[in-house]
């Protein structure tokens, strides 16, 4: 028999929806920020990037949150390298690499 601890993922439970939402908040805080100097960043985009920059960031798992992004939102193709960039950005950061 399959234990249960044998099929987790490795994911706390409980982390992916407030990962989402403060990063999605955080993005459109900042992209209204942004949008008083060079105005022009849509908050939608701002949040859906955020929210996958945060997600990756802080549990650790890059690709997983680059597909569920995506597969979240149902974004097109015109969105996916600037989220991988601040996903890329982010969690070098969050290691401490410059």
């Amino acid at each position: 028999s399959i234990e249960a601890s044998s099929l987790r993922a490795g994911a706390e439970g409980g982390l992916l929806t407030p990962g989402l939402t403060n990063g999605a908040l955080l993005a459109v805080v900042l992209a209204g920020a942004w949008n008083h100097l060079l105005p022009g960043v849509p908050a939608g985009a701002a949040a859906i990037i955020g929210a996958g920059a945060f997600l990756a960031a802080s549990m650790q798992m890059p690709l997983t949150a680059v597909v569920l992004i995506v597969e979240f939102t149902h974004a097109n193709h015109d969105l996916l390298f600037p989220l991988m960039l601040a996903v890329g950005g982010s969690v070098a950061m969050y290691h401490g690499i410059p």
